[in-house]
């Protein structure tokens, strides 16, 4: 991630994504790649508010448009699953993946072009050399 470019070649993301990433890396459920309190037993998400306080941003809706910004291969890092009552935040099995197994078939959905966007940069630098 913090070697993305743009098409310009300026790095996509800023150091302060990059830096709620790796703090997030500890909460990521085994399994699910949801962020949550422990992530070795039954998951138990945080909410983007908990999440939020953590990290000392004043407001949710900072942290959200941090890790709706976060992004690698022009895909989103972090799903955000907003539903009343309630918000759950997961990173990308294709950045992050606690099993060393193939990802689920649901998170595979919850970020859909990843797969198809690293093809396209492998081949971008195959063609390159």
């Amino acid at each position: 991630m913090y070697k993305a470019k743009n098409a310009k070649g300026k790095p996509m993301n800023r150091p302060k994504q990059l830096y709620i990433t790796f703090m997030i890396m500890p909460f990521i459920h085994m399994k699910t790649n949801v962020i949550c309190k422990h992530p070795r037993k039954e998951a138990e998400p945080l909410q983007l508010k908990e999440l939020a306080d953590m990290f000392g941003f004043e407001k949710p809706h900072h942290l959200k448009n941090k890790l709706i910004n976060c992004m690698l291969y022009n895909t989103n890092v972090f799903a955000i699953s907003e539903v009343k009552g309630y918000t759950r935040v997961f990173i990308s099995p294709y950045v992050a993946s606690r099993t060393g197994d193939k990802p689920e078939p649901h998170l595979i959905t919850m970020f859909p072009h990843v797969t198809e966007a690293i093809k396209k940069e492998k081949e971008g630098k195959r063609k390159k050399h």
